[in-house]
């Protein structure tokens, strides 16, 4: 008999919950131990089964939270994490966590099969995440572009982070970078030197 390799899913989608399950049972030497809807049993069940990969998707992510998957790192756990809309920043986030894998959710089950053993066999995945290559260093992300025309629009920090799916924590670093970037000193400037890039327009 195969040596079981031991998977646990944090997904609030029971879709993707029941699809990942099915994807389990077809493979032999693949075992779910354990799924849950609710983010915040992370931690407890993974100390109860201390699987050796966890698939994740965290629609609201806190300094908490990474604390929690730095802590899963550290005492040698795989993390995989499934986001809506892979971006670069919100990557290297969770890198600096120590996760072995990053995709988007809307990876082909045969794909996801595929990332699962890779990181078996000790390798890391990562989503290519697209923005335009540049030299400048005051150039803008995707994402940042995004956060940026929420902001002309006058939404909140909980707004935005409700919309992306993002953490506010995530807002605010995204925020921090945009204001960097753009030498602005308020969310307003921000907004009026993206107007005169041309980066945000307003109908």
């Amino acid at each position: 008999m195969s040596r079981q390799f031991q998977l646990m899913q944090i997904d609030p989608c029971p879709l993707v919950l029941w699809a990942v399950h099915q994807l389990a049972e077809q493979q032999s030497d693949l075992t779910l131990v354990a799924q849950s809807r609710d983010a915040t049993r992370l931690w407890p069940l993974w100390q109860q089964w201390q699987p050796e990969l966890t698939i994740l998707h965290l629609c609201q992510t806190s300094p908490t939270d990474f604390a929690t998957l730095r802590r899963i790192c550290h005492a040698s756990g795989k993390l995989l994490v499934l986001s809506n809309r892979p971006d670069r920043s919100e990557q290297q986030l969770f890198l600096d966590t120590g996760v072995c894998g990053y995709l988007s959710k809307n990876t082909e089950p045969n794909q996801l099969l595929l990332a699962v053993r890779a990181i078996q066999s000790g390798k890391k995945v990562l989503e290519f995440c697209t923005e335009h290559n540049t030299k400048n260093s005051d150039h803008l992300t995707h994402r940042e572009v995004e956060v940026l025309k929420r902001v002309s629009r006058g939404e909140a920090n909980k707004s935005i982070a409700s919309n992306l799916c993002i953490s506010e924590w995530t807002v605010k670093s995204h925020m921090k970078n945009i204001l960097s970037k753009l030498n602005a000193i308020s969310r307003t400037e921000a907004v009026s030197i993206g107007v005169q890039r041309g980066l945000i327009h307003f109908l």
